[in-house]
């Protein structure tokens, strides 16, 4: 069994043409390996979890870009479908 934390960032992501949204944490390529399977549409959003007003807040692509910048395969992922430069 598997836990997501809330203390390493936990994520929401929501794919075009898809009903489901997917809670993910920060582990490496996790981002980008939904991304390849169901993001050919292109992505509505992307959330982060705030503990404090416990809520998911949207992130900007520049957000997104800057905090998965260590993780090539999303970052590759992200570009493939046009979500960042």
């Amino acid at each position: 069994m598997s836990y997501l934390s809330t203390s390493h960032g936990l994520f929401i992501v929501s794919f075009n043409g898809n009903l489901q949204q997917f809670i993910f944490n920060q582990d490496n390529e996790v981002l980008g390996n939904l991304i390849a399977e169901h993001g050919k549409h292109g992505i509505v959003f992307i959330k982060r979890f705030h503990p404090v007003s416990s809520s998911f807040k949207k992130m900007s692509k520049q957000e997104i870009a800057t905090h998965f910048s260590w993780d090539t395969h999303s970052i590759e992922q992200l570009k493939k479908i046009n979500f960042i430069k």
